[in-house]
């Protein structure tokens, strides 16, 4: 009797065992790499209106897979731009329905990618003197060693015509764009400079540069036919040591906000801001601009005694913000009923939610930190309608904490990827729903994420892992070289 017992003992684990692997493997709808035999990695994505995956990042390959109608099927030396949209209901090579080079002849880089209508909008920084140019282009030559850039392409075109619009964007020294977002056609866009000569507007909140390194914050129309007009507000942003904006979104009235990292003690804040002194190494920056007038109408410090970067922002429905990054401060503020109130490593994620508004009582509506033992860091941030916020990164822990029926749980290499969804109005102790570990045997970075539905998730990145987890119709089954692109869509519908 006790034999049958242990019998149906071991059989009920296998069922369980096969049943949750069975929930995992249904969560992965698409997966695939993208790159060459040389090193590429994905450092940005977007899925357009047609459910198509847009994604870019750069290579040093001059056999980089090309297709459709390419803007450039030739690269041009250094390291390249690539750009390629792939279709998730074909398979192998039918999936690849456009891929591109963009660039000029020395080293170009994407940070920040997002597909709006029928037109990808694009940001990074550039050493090339001879990067495309087009239309009514703000600044038509390179300014410095190291310049931003800013461009709008439209992929039903090939050749040059495909590209709308691009300029540079800096002054005579270093200059780079960290951030992009669309919103009503305008493009906002922010990133740091030490260019003593980056333009700034009129009504610039400051034009003069105070630190070594600025933050700098701008808006561009390029629908307008005048190169001069097409920079319609820039300014920098910081105080007497080192600033950088990391995150930057326009709203419905025109206002722009931006959040970043400082290390200055002169940072300006609002009278009324919940944290007025720097802290720490670094502490984040939250805050609000009226172009119009340029004042900065709202701004406010975030952090420990030790570095605080965010980086990554986006909306809620309810026009509050959500902010992401991480933290190395033993004590990173957090507020009551957080997921995680207290660091649990050397360096933890955060998530917060915030509502810039000068008349509201408290602007920090939600502080945790996440993550384990190890150094855990949140690279990009979702939500979806119902507010619930999906947030992806890399972490060092084998501890990182797991909820829900994890689609991975445990780590496979020294640096996985990560998937957690928080809920930031969740009763204390289940605002964390559902986290897991994402990776193989090597390296593996997560750095975009787009949310398809409620729950429908298309992530991507970095990875030198030769078993990432792939489907059968993926347009690259096996990574090819010393590091790949990848991307996956996961589906967390059934996850809980």
């Amino acid at each position: 009797m006790l034999r049958v017992e242990r019998f149906m003992l071991k059989n009920v684990i296998l069922f369980l065992a096969l049943a949750v692997c069975a929930i995992a493997q249904s969560q992965v709808r698409y997966s695939s790499y993208l790159g060459t035999d040389l090193f590429d990695t994905v450092t940005a994505s977007a899925v357009d209106n047609k459910g198509q995956i847009w994604l870019t990042g750069h290579t040093t390959s001059d056999t980089f897979p090309l297709a459709g109608d390419a803007y450039r099927n030739t690269s041009g030396g250094g390291r390249e731009i690539f750009l390629a949209r792939i279709d998730p209901t074909k398979s192998g090579e039918e999936a690849l329905t456009y891929a591109s080079y963009i660039g000029g002849d020395g080293i170009d880089e994407p940070t920040a990618m997002v597909a709006d209508g029928d037109f990808i909008y694009m940001c990074g920084v550039t050493t090339s003197i001879n990067f495309p140019l087009a239309g009514a282009a703000f600044q038509g030559t390179p300014g410095g060693d190291r310049d931003a850039f800013v461009l709008k392409l439209d992929p039903r075109v090939g050749g040059d015509p495909a590209m709308v619009y691009a300029t540079y964007l800096g002054g005579t020294r270093a200059d780079a764009c960290s951030t992009l977002s669309v919103r009503d056609g305008k493009v906002y866009v922010g990133g740091y400079t030490n260019s003593e000569t980056f333009p700034t507007t009129a009504t610039a909140f400051q034009n003069q540069q105070v630190g070594g390194w600025d933050a700098w914050v701008a808006v561009l129309d390029m629908n307008l036919g005048v190169a001069s007009e097409t920079l319609v507000y820039a300014s920098r942003l910081g105080g007497e040591s080192t600033d950088t904006a990391t995150g930057v979104v326009g709203d419905a009235q025109g206002l722009i906000y931006v959040t970043g990292y400082t290390s200055s003690q002169g940072f300006p804040v609002s009278p009324n801001a919940p944290q007025r002194a720097f802290r720490g190494v670094s502490d984040v920056f939250l805050v609000r601009i009226n172009p119009a007038d340029g004042g900065a109408t709202y701004s406010t410090l975030w952090g420990g005694a030790d570095a605080d970067v965010p980086t990554a922002l986006a909306w809620d429905s309810t026009g509050a913000l959500i902010v992401a990054g991480y933290s190395l401060s033993a004590n990173f503020p957090t507020t009551s009923g957080s997921a995680q109130a207290s660091a649990a490593g050397r360096g933890d994620a955060f998530v917060m939610r915030v509502r810039l508004d000068p008349a509201a009582p408290e602007p920090i509506l939600y502080s945790t930190l996440l993550g384990g033992s190890g150094g855990d860091v949140a690279r990009a941030v979702a939500v979806n309608a119902q507010n619930e916020v999906f947030v992806v990164g890399y972490t060092l822990s084998t501890d990182f904490p797991l909820r829900g029926d994890s689609l991975q749980r445990a780590n496979n290499g020294v640096v996985d990827g990560f998937i957690a969804k928080v809920v930031p109005n969740a009763p204390a102790g289940t605002a964390l729903a559902y986290t897991t570990y994402l990776g193989g045997i090597g390296q593996d970075d997560v750095s975009g994420v787009t949310l398809t539905s409620a729950c429908e998730l298309t992530v991507s990145g970095f990875t030198s892992s030769t078993d990432l987890r792939m489907t059968g119709n993926a347009y690259q089954a096996d990574l090819k070289g010393f590091g790949d692109g990848f991307v996956q869509q996961i589906n967390l519908c059934s996850a809980r």
